[in-house]
């Protein structure tokens, strides 16, 4: 990103190419502390607008999906659940697939907790009484 935050690129180099947008959830890409960057919601939107496909990645898994959905429409995003991949879902997607039957041992996040019951997956709550 430009030191202005907002760049430009040739448009036609959007339209010739199939595009995958991958951007990293943290502060200072999409927004910084609770305000968006100038910018950053017109171009997710136009984008979309072209047929690209944009993804949202993260490693911060405090949030769901959900609650990122929440975010970005607080902050003038609009950004579909589907369009989210943050690692507290892509662990419970993980367990779900290996069509996992057991409790989980959560040592982790309210997100996570999210993301398991999302898919049925029994866990123990969110937070431990000590943890050596």
């Amino acid at each position: 990103m430009c030191s202005t935050g907002i760049c430009t690129c040739d448009p036609n180099i959007l339209l010739q190419n199939e595009l995958l947008l991958c951007t990293l959830l943290r502060t200072g890409v999409l927004w910084r502390h609770l305000e968006p960057i100038p910018g950053a919601s017109d171009t997710v939107k136009k984008l979309k607008k072209l047929g690209k496909n944009v993804l949202f990645v993260t490693n911060n898994s405090t949030k769901s999906r959900k609650d990122y959905c929440i975010k970005f429409s607080q902050l003038g995003f609009e950004v579909k659940e589907s369009e989210i991949i943050s690692t507290a879902y892509v662990a419970a997607l993980y367990l779900h697939e290996c069509n996992f039957k057991g409790k989980v041992y959560l040592v982790g996040s309210k997100g996570i907790a999210d993301e398991l019951d999302n898919f049925g997956i029994q866990h123990t709550e969110v937070g431990v009484s000590i943890l050596l």
